[in-house]
């Protein structure tokens, strides 16, 4: 059944469509009941159209996909990239030993979070350069 309820604007204008154009399909493939949700959704609201529109892939309509077929982009994450909150900054930053504790709670938070997506984690981007800040 359809969560979008029938009748209201967006299922209207789902039924006018004459075409769907899906970007970052791959990511929705990849998670097949998310498609098989989307394509059930098509055709409750193509039916209240034609009946026959209800057993078609999609509710009948034209979909056009697209997006990284090949799935081989990685997701890298930088947690620090010489920006942070000003209320951070106003603690004193990195300056002051007290505040690492939140730092630490957010890669933590971030690493639970997102740890099953992300290929790689760089915690500084270039630290050599804070160094240097410190020095100078």
């Amino acid at each position: 059944m359809c969560s979008l309820p029938l009748g209201k604007p967006t299922a209207r204008l789902l039924q006018e469509a004459d075409i769907i154009i899906w970007d970052e399909a791959p990511i929705m493939v990849s998670h097949k009941h998310l498609f098989e949700a989307t394509d059930r959704s098509l055709r409750d609201i193509m039916k209240e159209v034609s009946p026959e529109l209800g057993s078609l892939p999609f509710g009948g309509k034209v979909a056009v996909m697209g997006g990284d077929f090949r799935n081989n982009l990685k997701l890298i994450v930088t947690l620090h990239h010489f920006v942070h909150p000003l209320w951070f900054d106003n603690k004193g930053g990195f300056t002051n030993e007290a505040n690492i504790p939140h730092f630490v709670k957010f890669y933590e938070t971030a690493f639970r979070e997102y740890h099953e997506k992300v290929h790689l984690w760089i915690t500084f981007n270039e630290c050599n350069v804070m160094l240097d800040e410190r020095r100078g």
